[in-house]
């Protein structure tokens, strides 16, 4: 329980150097470079390594967004995703990116964008040759390589890939400016 206070991380993965503060969360992160995916969804077959990322695309499927920003009252389906969006509420940019400056909320931001820099795309689709420098990146682009479409209208039952594209294509029923 101290590791919790002092922030200290013993556990290192072997595969990918990220650590961890107990031995059972490390061995929960080693089933991501095994390939086994024991939690699989029930609706479309979607499998996860992790069954909190199962619990987070399950949600896909119910519209369920149970954690609320205090400030601007958009939902989130995480409450990591809502910590996230909470930055945007701020000015503060303590991030700063050591080649051109740039100035980024989050950190992980600011790693995506040093790629740029680097020129290093980690993120590879296994079902073409193409590279990504983002991981959402990728996981919109896989979609590509699907028949399923989970995304629906509830107002004309359309169907989409992506739920930005569902976004847009309902702004054609509310009459919203993109």
């Amino acid at each position: 329980h101290i590791l919790i206070h002092t922030g200290e991380r013993p556990y290192p993965c072997s595969i990918c150097s990220k650590r961890f503060r107990l031995r059972s969360t490390l061995k929960c992160h080693l089933l991501v470079h095994s390939g086994v995916l024991p939690y699989k969804c029930d609706l479309c077959g979607k499998a996860y390594s992790k069954k909190i990322n199962l619990q987070n695309h399950k949600m896909t499927h119910t519209g369920e967004r149970p954690f609320e920003c205090n400030v601007c009252d958009k939902k989130f389906t995480s409450k990591s995703n809502l910590s996230s969006h909470m930055t945007c509420h701020s000015d503060e940019r303590p991030y700063a990116c050591t080649v051109c400056d740039k100035k980024f909320r989050l950190k992980t931001n600011l790693e995506s964008h040093s790629r740029i820099h680097t020129g290093e795309k980690p993120y590879a689709c296994d079902q073409c040759d193409k590279r990504f420098y983002m991981k959402g990146s990728l996981t919109s682009h896989i979609l590509t390589h699907s028949e399923e479409k989970p995304f629906s209208c509830t107002v004309c039952e359309k169907k989409f890939r992506l739920k930005t594209s569902l976004e847009n294509h309902f702004r054609l029923h509310t009459g919203e400016k993109p």
